[in-house]
């Protein structure tokens, strides 16, 4: 695409968060879409904040859907449509962030504070450029991001079990029993990856690719599913943060260096293999 065209498609998105923003904040019935009052909790609550800012992921995961649908229907017909999302990145943050500042703050009742509009701002934000940088991926090349994509889906109940880790200390669940789940989620996770990575052993596996399609689907996909069972439920409403992330940054942080180090360190070790495996065939040509 053209500069041009990606700022076009620039303001689009703009556009449509925007509106969404301004539907959900200003005229949709909270109690409804944030379940204000459920299990008493308040347009303030920590559990009710959290539904501001995962409603940032579900925005950026319906948009990117959207945005799929329309580049690969482009590609069907022959046109090529390349986003050079880092040209995006410089189109959408600052108009973005200062819509849903003033959106959140003025708007609806109760007005909420800056603090909650900026996180749901930096969840859109961060949703929609990791989103479009995945699609970019899926557009120009396709087959490796799918086996990526494929192998990453078994590091999804890690990511979202995670969260268990913390429910011992709300009387919810006994250590032990939350120690094992994440364990057999971790092991499931490297399970799955050490099939893939055998079942497509000319595939080149690259760590930032792999994290990027875990995060796409897992906080972009899987919200945008549990809206739409929703949805069907008639009664739309929009997940607790506690579902996907746990309250901990430190956590958070600790989550997504374990599964870094295991990609990385597994890609590592399959290096040192085949290093050694043309070593030893040298000699062998040598002997």
């Amino acid at each position: 695409m053209k500069a041009k065209d990606e700022f076009v498609v620039s303001v689009f998105i703009a556009a449509i968060s925007i509106g969404a923003y301004l539907y959900a904040f200003g005229f949709a019935d909270r109690t409804i879409l944030f379940l204000y009052e459920h299990y008493g909790a308040g347009p303030f609550d920590p559990i009710t904040t959290g539904r501001y800012w995962m409603f940032g992921f579900v925005v950026a995961g319906f948009i990117c859907f959207a945005l799929f649908i329309f580049l690969i229907t482009g590609r069907i017909f022959g046109i090529k449509t390349n986003l050079d999302w880092k040209r995006i990145a410089t189109y959408i943050p600052i108009p973005l962030l200062i819509s849903i500042l003033l959106i959140v703050t003025k708007s609806g009742n109760p007005p909420l504070t800056y603090g909650i509009a900026f996180g749901s701002a930096f969840a859109l934000i961060f949703a929609l450029l990791i989103g479009i940088s995945f699609i970019n991926d899926l557009i120009t090349n396709w087959t490796s991001t799918m086996k990526h994509a494929l192998i990453g889906a078994g590091f999804i109940p890690f990511v979202i079990f995670f969260m268990v880790l913390e429910l011992p200390g709300k009387g919810t669940m006994t250590k032990n029993t939350a120690a094992s789940i994440v364990a057999l989620t971790y092991l499931l996770g490297v399970s799955w990856f050490a099939i893939g990575k055998w079942i497509v052993k000319k595939q080149k596996i690259k760590t930032m690719l792999l994290l990027k399609a875990i995060v796409v689907m897992s906080y972009l996909g899987l919200p945008v599913l549990h809206y739409l069972m929703t949805v069907m439920e008639n009664h739309p409403y929009i997940t607790s943060s506690d579902n996907f992330f746990t309250h901990s940054i430190l956590l958070r942080f600790t989550l997504w260096i374990v599964i870094a180090l295991t990609v990385a360190g597994a890609n590592r070790i399959r290096w040192k293999q085949t290093a050694s495996n043309h070593t030893h065939a040298t000699l062998l040509r040598k002997a």
